[in-house]
């Protein structure tokens, strides 16, 4: 969903709204809106992308298994050593 904002934001169309002769604190507007909505889109990933409180991560669940059965194949391993 965040990409998709994105590529709309940074779409042609859209960044001709913003690119006109206008400096804001000596800053053209468009670079305003690059740099902007830049930096919006960076923070809602970082929230977004933010562990929850009480979340368990999935890969740590589906491993388990996958690591026990690598322990117990390097333990017989040794075996036949």
């Amino acid at each position: 969903m965040g990409f998709c904002l994105f590529l709309l934001g940074v779409f042609p169309p859209i960044l001709f709204v913003f690119d006109k002769p206008v400096l804001v604190l000596n800053i053209p507007l468009s670079f305003l809106y690059l740099y902007g909505f830049w930096a919006v889109m960076i923070a809602f990933m970082a929230i977004g992308a933010r562990r929850r409180p009480g979340s368990q991560s999935q890969s740590s669940v589906s491993l388990n298994p996958i690591i026990q059965d690598v322990k117990k194949t390097d333990s017989s391993a040794s075996d036949y050593v």
